[in-house]
């Protein structure tokens, strides 16, 4: 039996010694990955998508437009600036019209992962419209693809109930055609202040912005009230405005700690997924270099160490002048967290004034000062809230109304606001007050016992020039 399987052994040694004896040097067969770039024509624009849908809104109303089949099929460029390598993009691509100073921008929905093994960062791709569907959100409760509020396009499939969803993986490559062309993108610099419809969508840069002082030590996504995704404020050192870093829970870096210093980030802007608010997402963390020293406040409070019922804060003074009503804290879907809020509506009250006063701030101890803070209202009515400054109050409650309180230019947000947003003070110049200054929000009820209004306070920030 031994003998048998020796000769066996012999004889496939032989045959595998004549098998790689046949093939010369060289003569193995690589296979081909190159890619050859189509012959193909664009002969429309992501610009053009958004034009034919804003066009069937003002025709017809509607907020979904197909592209019919034609003789010749309709193609568009775009370039890649999304990945889903790390996890933090899923099932679709983004997509904005050049690789550097893009003009506009569109997310793609594939029903299909690991898009970025084909589609990676700053590939060109050959979009064919033939049978595709765009929609348009901006969050309002009207939506309009033709006003000024920024919003997401949206393209992929409509199966005939008036939504769009994903293109198929059976059917994804008939309209997604890659060139062999990879450009380098160049991220459009941009500011928190200055987003616009033009930026959604797009590859931004965002610089001299770090996240906000309460989240440091927080991580990207893996907090206990993460859901689906974790949301960090990002707060621009120049405008004092914030921009929220949306990252996936399923991201591969949702455990990683958030930087804890101020610099410049790479991202896609887009909006969240209700499309109310902006919201930019990285690829991967190494689109985030924040190497230099924080500009934080000289002096904030965001409420958020702040209970439930009336406000107690050390150094702060929550006064009622008139009326049962005081400054509150609240939280809610709308609020930043927790906030400050203040309303004698239903109260019974003939008259309501209260007051919140900030501790002491030196002015002597630095220069350049400036203020700012946001607020919002759930139906102002005629009630009215003011901001002012005070350098020779005392400190003590029963002295607020004879100091001299002078107004402040601030914003207020105006009544007619929707109850949703939050509107910025703007930065409001305190530098030629020396001493000892308090800053305080005053609310004046309007003095309808059935319906006086409501407002929010939060994001006080006094910084330098």
């Amino acid at each position: 039996m031994k003998t048998i399987q020796f000769y066996n052994k012999i004889a496939l040694l032989g045959l595998l010694f004549i098998t790689i004896s046949c093939v010369e040097d060289g003569d193995f067969e690589i296979p081909d990955i190159t890619i050859t770039e189509p012959n193909i024509t664009a002969t429309s624009s992501i610009t053009a998508v958004q034009s034919a849908l804003a066009q069937e809104f003002t025709n017809n109303n509607k907020l979904n437009y197909k592209f019919r089949k034609n003789d010749l099929a309709t193609y568009f460029i775009g370039y890649v600036v999304s990945s889903d390598k790390t996890g933090n993009f899923y099932k679709k691509l983004i997509l904005q019209d050049k690789p550097q100073n893009p003009t506009a921008g569109i997310e793609i929905l594939i029903d299909k992962t690991s898009l970025s093994e084909t589609f990676e960062f700053g590939r060109k791709v050959y979009v064919k419209l033939d049978g595709l569907s765009v929609s348009y959100d901006d969050g309002e409760i009207v939506i309009d693809p033709t006003n000024a509020i920024g919003g997401k396009f949206i393209l992929g499939v409509d199966h005939g109930n008036g939504k769009v969803e994903a293109i198929s993986a059976t059917n994804y490559p008939n309209h997604m055609i890659r060139s062999a062309e990879v450009a380098t993108v160049v991220a459009a610099t941009s500011t928190i202040a200055n987003f616009s419809q033009t930026n959604i969508n797009t590859f931004v840069e965002l610089t001299n912005i770090q996240f906000q002082k309460s989240e440091i030590e927080k991580t990207y996504a893996s907090e206990a009230n993460d859901q689906f995704d974790g949301l960090r404020t990002l707060t621009s050192c120049a405008s004092s405005k914030n921009v929220s870093l949306q990252t996936s829970t399923f991201a591969s870096f949702k455990v990683n700690t958030i930087p804890t210093k101020k610099g410049t980030l790479h991202a896609v802007l887009t909006k969240d997924y209700r499309a109310e608010n902006y919201v930019v997402i990285i690829n991967t963390p190494s689109n985030i270099s924040f190497t230099e020293d924080r500009c934080d406040p000289l002096f904030e409070e965001y409420f958020e160490t702040t209970i439930a019922g009336s406000i107690s804060l050390a150094g702060w003074k929550n006064y009622k002048e008139a009326g049962s009503k005081d400054w509150e804290s609240y939280a809610d879907a709308n609020s930043l967290g927790k906030s400050a809020r203040i309303g004698s509506y239903r109260s019974g009250d003939t008259n309501n004034i209260a007051w919140l006063i900030s501790p002491g701030f030196n002015f002597d101890a630095q220069e350049d000062e400036l203020l700012s803070f946001k607020t919002s209202n759930s139906f102002a009515d005629n009630s009215m809230l003011e901001a002012f400054i005070s350098t020779d109050w005392d400190g003590i409650e029963a002295n607020i109304t004879t100091a001299t309180w002078t107004l402040l230019p601030a914003v207020i947000v105006p009544n007619a606001t929707n109850y949703k947003t939050w509107v910025s003070s703007g930065n409001i110049d305190l530098s030629s007050y020396t001493g000892t200054g308090y800053i305080a929000f005053k609310y004046t009820g309007s003095k309808s016992r059935s319906n006086d209004g409501t407002y929010e306070l939060d994001d006080i920030i006094i910084k330098k020039k």
